[in-house]
């Protein structure tokens, strides 16, 4: 999946309301192991907790005071475009 998809989909959620002070490449460390934990996880709880693991790193645990079930919402948007983005590919482009 690329990294813009996964950039827009942290920079829409925000987790830190850090994007209206700053610039949209606040959160890249944490983009970089989102992509690369994608790549791997298809499973939402797992993928959701290495999404907390890599704000808790970036921005400590005292800072970053969001949920793993509210990662676990963001582990399943991308998941699920991960697997449209998928299927398109398999599938390929529709014939009539």
């Amino acid at each position: 999946m690329k990294k813009l998809l996964v950039r827009e989909i942290i920079n829409r959620w925000d987790p830190l309301g850090l994007l209206c002070y700053t610039s949209e490449n606040q959160y890249a460390f944490e983009i970089n192991e989102i992509t690369k934990a994608l790549e791997k996880e298809n499973d939402s709880k797992r993928l959701g907790r290495r999404i907390y693991l890599a704000f808790c790193r970036g921005f400590g645990a005292h800072i970053f005071n969001r949920n793993t079930n509210e990662c676990e919402k963001i582990a399943r948007k991308l998941l699920f475009i991960k697997f449209r983005e998928k299927n398109k590919l398999t599938l390929g482009p529709a014939r009539y």
